[in-house]
């Protein structure tokens, strides 16, 4: 098994949908998903958060009902995970295994409430924020003395008992430091590098790596080339191996995952590292963490054990 925990998969069928197309995922994703090996997947919904306040609940209506077509377009090759075993069963089933979540909660406001009712459409896993300052907290590039609100608390402390996964790869410090204050299990920081590596605020420093390890969560390596190296000529695949290496050391083998935030399906060309910038790359990184010493062993807990353990302790 291999996992991808941070796709923006669902904003690509969004937009093809839009378009006139159907079964987005197995006519655009399929083929390259399976060269790479991907068998399971986090897809969470994204809303740019920087539109008009009475325009973000529009495009989130329109994009829940673009993503319940295109599952149901798929119902004979994908499969929506709300557990441990439902991964399990999907792979051994030859299906693709997404689990639903969003990815910022810019269009909700203060109505923390709306969390059940996603969590009963499926979801399984949230941030609160992208990058930007809402109703519940600030983003990595919002205002770096803001923190969680009374409300993003709130709801924290909900997504906790529901069982749903906390994804912290966004937010900035100052609301990471918050949100340790109050959870007691194992979070995720889905697509985020290290610091100290590349200073860049969507990374994270030392003492929060530190603090995912002791509650038991996990940090996806991601790929995209602003998050691995300050410098162009460094966006390459050695360099994004750095960033596991280091994380391993700061954290453990057993809290390191893979979350890259592939962008080759958008056309943008900033938006990738010279040489892996698709799923079909995967394996020639497994070959890079080989030539490091990494051990079956280890690729197994990085590419899929680790991350089922928190699910398992999240939600069975």
């Amino acid at each position: 098994m291999l996992f991808d925990i941070h796709s923006d998969l669902f904003m690509d069928v969004d937009n093809r949908r839009a378009g006139g197309s159907r079964s987005v995922i197995s006519e655009n994703h399929s083929e390259r998903l399976k060269e790479g090996g991907v068998t399971s997947m986090f897809a969470p919904l994204f809303i740019n958060p920087y539109q008009k306040e009475e325009l973000l609940r529009k495009k989130a209506h329109s994009m829940f009902l673009s993503m319940s077509a295109e599952l149901n377009d798929n119902r004979q090759s994908v499969a929506v995970a709300k557990c441990a075993q439902d991964f399990l069963d999907a792979a051994q089933q030859g299906k693709l295994a997404l689990m639903l979540g969003s990815e910022g909660l810019c269009y909700i406001g203060e109505e923390i409430a709306l969390i059940e009712v996603f969590y009963q459409l499926g979801m399984r896993e949230v941030s609160l924020t992208w990058n930007e300052d809402n109703a519940l907290a600030s983003g990595a590039k919002g205002d770096p003395e803001r923190g969680l609100t009374q409300a993003g608390a709130a709801l924290v402390r909900r997504v906790e008992e529901l069982g749903m996964i906390l994804d912290v790869s966004h937010i900035n410090e100052k609301s990471f430091w918050d949100i340790a204050k109050i959870v007691k299990e194992p979070i995720m920081a889905s697509h985020s590098n290290s610091y100290t590596l590349c200073p860049h605020p969507r990374n994270l420093k030392d003492d929060q790596l530190a603090f995912i390890r002791e509650i038991g969560g996990v940090v996806g390596l991601n790929a995209y080339p602003e998050f691995v190296q300050q410098e162009q000529p460094l966006w390459n695949m050695e360099r994004l191996a750095d960033h596991m290496d280091y994380m391993i050391e700061k954290m453990g083998i057993e809290h390191v995952a893979l979350g890259f935030d592939f962008a080759d399906y958008m056309d943008e060309e900033d938006a990738h590292l010279s040489d892996f910038y698709s799923a079909r790359h995967i394996p020639k990184l497994l070959e890079i963490f080989r030539r490091r010493g990494y051990t079956q062993a280890d690729l197994d807990k990085i590419t899929h054990q680790n991350i089922l353990r928190v699910i398992r302790a999240r939600m069975g």
